[in-house]
């Protein structure tokens, strides 16, 4: 991003959420996107929580790296100016296949719905993990991969 405007040059990024990558302080800034900002996201995501599912206390469940970091912050920013109480924030990697341990600290610690930021691979694996825990917390996620599937006897 320095070099891109330092150069003058414009640089469209089609699926660059994180907030920082266009709000980097540059002034002229010639970075853009064509997706939305993680901070209006995260807002969109706990207000569809709480109206949706009456989530009072969500619970973060967050891919370790930048775009589960920008999110982080946007959704700690959104819920500090909501007054919406975060039951606890969880991390994972890409490649982990038992997150166990992160959804049963949450649940422990009273999450009443999952906000859960993650490509399609690495978040199968948490409803995997929450299927196998049989908690039926809802998941919001910015991405529309993860739904709770259907029976085999609802399908009929």
């Amino acid at each position: 991003m320095p070099i891109v405007n330092k150069e003058k040059v414009p640089l469209m990024g089609v699926w660059a959420a994180g907030t920082p990558i266009t709000r980097n302080g540059a002034n002229p800034n010639y970075v853009f996107r064509v997706s939305a900002v993680d901070i209006l996201v995260d807002e969109a995501l706990l207000k569809y929580a709480q109206k949706k599912f009456g989530a009072k206390k969500p619970g973060l469940i967050l891919i370790n790296n930048p775009w589960g970091e920008s999110n982080e912050k946007g959704l700690k920013s959104v819920a500090q100016k909501t007054r919406i109480e975060i039951a606890g924030i969880e991390k994972f990697e890409a490649n982990d296949v038992d997150v166990v341990p992160q959804l049963t600290r949450l649940k422990n610690a009273g999450a009443d719905a999952l906000i859960l930021v993650a490509n399609a691979a690495p978040g199968a694996q948490v409803m995997k993990a929450r299927e196998r825990m049989g908690w039926s917390v809802p998941v919001v996620s910015p991405l529309g991969h993860f739904r709770r599937p259907v029976s085999r006897a609802r399908r009929a």
